[in-house]
């Protein structure tokens, strides 16, 4: 039996609101030489029941069982069990456009890459909104793909909506029992990928939803961006210091992201990782302030802030009104 082109790996765990979507999305593709393996990661809904029917449609779905182990063994094990030359991570909360594999793999194959990377829409339920406004299209070095990633305008940071050659993945593993396991596995893909094309056009659709991963309950794992994002400028340090700015941005944002999630609660001083959030960003406040990669608005907040918590929350509360988000 011929080996598929292209495998798409989407890990399944408590989503069977938005799964079917997801799936249709895929088996949508004008591009059909493609494997979809289903990771359903010991969930607790009706998700296994629905990944076992739809495999039943449709000859290219492959379903593996197995005991819950997070996002990323989902992934690590659905990268084990694929058959394809190149691999295409999907979250099953999201969902692509119909031609994201075809362009991608056209990208790959016109310009001997390794890496197609596409942009994203960033849809909440007032609306949606691509990350980067101007289309364009150009090839560039891992390096310069790490560059324009963690400045956050045309190269999205998530492993999702890229497709990569298999070879690039093979030694390389999402991190278990963490969040923001994209940014621990994309910095060393990148800088040891030689070719990488580049499209701003939005192919993948990131659905922005309460009780994600990254939006729910406070945990221990809430730090886990800020501790991706050290790890980003350990990278940069040993292997490519001419990115620090763009990684000293990257890790003031990851500040930043904990700080939003902690005041969406009342009683977000109480919070054990409060006072080191809090203490990191007033001390770097004009860094930020100074810091181009961030918006204006953004960079007024850090004056807020500096100023008062309470005037930068509510700043935050009216920026989360304006895009439909429950605070």
């Amino acid at each position: 039996m011929k080996s598929p082109e292209v495998s798409i790996i989407v890990p399944v765990y408590k989503v069977e609101d938005y799964l079917e979507r997801c799936v249709k999305s895929i088996l949508a593709q004008t591009y059909t030489d493609f494997e979809l393996i289903l990771v359903d990661d010991g969930s607790p809904d009706r998700c296994g029941e629905m990944c076992d029917v739809f495999a039943k449609e449709d000859p290219r779905i492959r379903v593996i069982h197995k005991k819950n182990g997070g996002l990323s063994d989902a992934r690590n094990v659905g990268m084990d069990r694929a058959r394809g030359q190149y691999l295409f991570f999907v979250d099953s909360d999201d969902y692509i456009h119909e031609q994201s594999i075809e362009k991608l793999h056209s990208l790959i194959k016109d310009n001997s890459a390794q890496l197609a990377i596409g942009s994203v829409n960033n849809c909440f339920e007032t609306g949606d909104w691509p990350q980067c406004a101007q289309k364009e299209t150009y090839i560039c070095t891992g390096v310069q793909a790490f560059k324009d990633m963690l400045e956050g305008k045309k190269v999205p940071g998530s492993a999702c909506g890229k497709l990569f050659s298999k070879n690039l993945c093979v030694d390389h593993r999402f991190p278990l029992n963490k969040t923001y396991e994209d940014a621990f596995f994309l910095p060393t893909v990148l800088l040891e990928t030689p070719k990488v094309v580049v499209t701003t056009e939005p192919l993948y659709n990131y659905w922005h939803r309460a009780g994600s991963i990254t939006t729910g309950q406070i945990t221990d794992k809430v730090m886990d961006v800020v501790r991706a994002y050290e790890y980003t400028e350990q990278v940069v340090e040993k292997y490519c210091p001419e990115l620090r700015p763009q990684a000293n941005f990257r890790l003031f944002w990851s500040y930043f992201v904990v700080l939003d999630r902690l005041i969406k609660f009342s009683n977000y001083r109480n919070f054990p990782q409060y006072k080191e959030v809090i203490c990191y960003l007033k001390h770097n406040w004009k860094s930020v302030y100074k810091c181009t990669y961030f918006s204006i608005s953004r960079r007024i907040s850090a004056v807020l802030l500096k100023v008062n918590v309470s005037l930068y929350r509510l700043a935050f509360k009216l920026n989360q009104k304006k895009y439909g988000v429950n605070s």
